[in-house]
């Protein structure tokens, strides 16, 4: 439930901060420009289901440019969605333990 909250939270901000801009400070620059590709493609990974790719692409498009806001907002949408689907699997993981019914899939 607080996963759903905080991932409403961050869209809106998202929106309300960076709609109909450029999201990325820097990006005429060599460096600003190379962190939006890393940036891409860490977006264009985790779609794909590569997420320790994209987490590496994300830290790289943040060293180039610690001001790509795309790049720390995608990397910490990963992180909440990696610590909800560990919180599901223990809990599963305990409802099955303990004999309780489980959720079909």
């Amino acid at each position: 439930m607080w996963g759903s909250v905080w991932l409403a939270c961050l869209v809106i901000a998202y929106a309300t901060a960076f709609g109909g801009c450029a999201t990325t400070m820097g990006a005429t620059t060599p460096d600003g420009e190379r962190s939006e590709r890393e940036f891409k493609l860490a977006a264009a990974l985790r779609s794909e289901g590569q997420t320790a790719s994209a987490i590496e692409h994300l830290h790289i498009a943040l060293e180039l440019n610690s001001n790509n806001a795309e790049a720390h907002l995608l990397l910490g949408f990963i992180q909440m969605e990696r610590r909800a689907s560990s919180s599901w699997r223990a809990t599963r993981t305990r409802s099955s333990s303990s004999g309780s019914p489980q959720p079909m899939s």
